[in-house]
């Protein structure tokens, strides 16, 4: 098995690049413009195989159902660039990962704890 392990993507306002935030022409991003294609041509240059990924916490910056989507979506980029199956990528969330206020919305109302997991996939 080749893992490959990517962490921290902070995926919203004042991501590491421009790709991953949801912030058009994020001023923040200014150093990693295009960072799929970049990644793209690294793997070729560089001959990188991997079997699996495994996304290690901190995914969103703020755990917002739009962050969590364009990750999704870049994400499966990532695995279409390396040939990995969407079965072989794993994910570790972090403490970005949460939506703290439904979380404390859903303690403070008693809700059971699936519904408060629901609410946040």
């Amino acid at each position: 098995m080749n893992l490959l392990v990517i962490s921290d993507l902070h995926v919203g306002p004042k991501a590491r690049a421009q790709d991953f935030s949801t912030v058009p022409d994020d001023m923040s991003c200014r150093n990693t413009p295009d960072y799929l294609n970049d990644f793209k041509n690294l793997v070729k240059n560089e001959d990188i195989k991997v079997s699996h990924i495994l996304i290690a916490g901190d995914i969103t910056q703020s755990a917002l159902y739009d962050e969590f989507e364009l990750a999704a979506s870049n994400i499966i980029k990532i695995a279409e660039i390396l040939n990995v199956k969407k079965t072989d990528i794993f994910f570790i969330p972090g403490n970005h990962d949460s939506n703290w206020r439904d979380e404390k919305s859903s303690v403070e109302n008693n809700e059971p704890e699936h519904i408060t997991l629901e609410k946040n996939i």
